[in-house]
């Protein structure tokens, strides 16, 4: 039991959930940034540059500005995720709202069951889940936000919904009773037992991707050739073979982007439990 959510009824498996992965990384990147400004400062020195002249100043301060302010938008983003759990009182939304630049998220994103006047889920892949709250607000989420805590795993997303699915319909049957809204574990015993066999992940060709890199490779080369060795058959040749590649490969991977979108809606509602 955590604080007084509840018991709990669902959570993402440990083994699956990689969303601190994501949090270190954006960190990580908020540390890159940061660190490149005393490394200009350096440079400046390193190459006898006065940063007291009116140019370096202005030149530095807008390096300045490039690199704070997505460190800043970074840790905002690192900040943002949530522990996603479904309680017997409410639910643990995977994301907490930004909401001012100025203002930290909220530390604890949890609404409670008695806080939600309507809900509503949509029926197409992916799922959004619109939930309006007593106080006006409503929050939004879907599979995107739950997709970087299970590795885009398919079976437990489709759990998932499952699981939300079940709850917009009982939040209104449970609303006629008096009493705090309690929603017990046992009714999603079906659902937490299911294997999902239907649904099988989706792995994309890599040819694409090395068609790409192949013609990118290519038209560097052709550059290069030019530039370096004055050739210009060689120029050419490296041109006029790399761009047909970088399209024929952009053009073969959206194609096989949408095969694999179909199949995996094709998938999704074979998977659907009896509606």
């Amino acid at each position: 039991m955590k604080r007084d959510y509840g018991h709990l009824i669902y959570e993402i498996p440990k083994e699956m959930a990689s969303g601190i992965i994501r949090k270190i990384d954006l960190l990580v990147g908020v540390i890159i940034l940061v660190s490149l400004n005393p490394l200009m400062l350096f440079m400046f020195w390193w190459f006898g540059v006065e940063i007291i002249t009116l140019s370096s100043l202005l030149g530095f301060l807008l390096i300045l500005l490039l690199t704070l302010f997505p460190a800043y938008m970074l840790y905002r983003f690192a900040l943002q995720y949530n522990h996603f759990g479904v309680y017997e009182k409410g639910i643990s939304l995977p994301k907490r709202p930004i909401g001012s630049i100025l203002t930290p998220p909220k530390k604890d994103f949890f609404v409670p069951y008695e806080q939600i006047v309507d809900t509503k889920l949509d029926s197409r892949f992916p799922f959004v889940l619109s939930l309006k709250l007593r106080d006006g607000e409503r929050i939004d989420f879907s599979a995107f936000d739950i997709a970087e805590f299970t590795k885009l795993d398919l079976r437990e997303m489709r759990r998932i919904y499952d699981i939300l699915y079940e709850i917009t319909n009982i939040i209104p049957s449970v609303k006629r009773r008096e009493g705090p809204i309690l929603i017990r574990k046992d009714r999603f015993e079906e659902i937490l037992k299911r294997k999902y066999d239907e649904i099988q992940i989706h792995k994309s060709s890599p040819y694409p991707t090395c068609l790409i890199l192949l013609g990118c490779f290519l038209f560097f080369l052709g550059i290069v050739a030019f530039v370096r060795y004055h050739s210009l058959f060689l120029s050419l040749c490296g041109l006029l073979i790399g761009f047909p590649l970088v399209i024929g490969g952009t053009l073969w991977s959206v194609r096989e982007s949408e095969k694999g979108r179909k199949e995996i809606l094709k998938q999704w509602k074979r998977a659907e439990v009896g509606r």
